[in-house]
């Protein structure tokens, strides 16, 4: 009679546990849209999101438009865009935990023309936090760029940009 009594309780909790609500897979899938506010300016901002609620990368290529699901610390994306010169992506670190999805991605790009190397490299970090309201976006990015020849190379300071918003999901 004791025991059933001490597991009542325990029951209660794993009950309310499992009524609580919490972000699913299917609740991120989709295409969610908006504007995101940095401090001197928006922008448009479009997330895609797959059936097993990973972020579906899209890029365009020399060989027409591609999308990669972004899953795993790690993951690799390179191509050539349209332009020339090689894009690289690099998820740094994805973490799922309850309504909440962050990425973290390194992004390089390189391009050599008439005798002159284009770099231009990024770190941006993301946290979306799935809300009764939408889909809300906090982003920090952190940018450089180098220019130059054989003889020099030139470049200014690396820049950051802040950016945050809520995205409504359009299908």
């Amino acid at each position: 009679m004791q025991r059933k009594g001490k597991l009542r309780p325990v029951l209660l909790f794993v009950l309310l546990l499992a009524l609580l609500p919490s972000a699913r897979a299917g609740d991120w899938s989709g295409t969610w849209r908006g504007s995101l506010q940095g401090e001197a300016n928006s922008i448009n901002f479009e997330l895609t999101f797959s059936d097993a609620g990973y972020w579906i990368y899209t890029y365009r290529s020399k060989s027409g438009v591609r999308q990669v699901e972004l899953q795993s610390d790690g993951q690799k994306v390179q191509y050539v865009p349209g332009g020339g010169g090689v894009k690289t992506v690099i998820v740094r670190e994805v973490e799922k935990s309850g309504n909440t999805l962050s990425y973290t991605l390194s992004e390089s790009f390189e391009r050599a023309s008439n005798g002159y190397l284009t770099q231009n490299s990024s770190t941006t970090a993301y946290r979306l936090e799935l809300t009764d309201s939408g889909l809300k976006v906090q982003l920090v990015t952190r940018a450089s760029s180098h220019f130059g020849d054989k003889d020099m190379t030139t470049g200014g300071q690396p820049e950051q940009a802040s950016f945050e918003g809520l995205l409504q999901k359009v299908r």
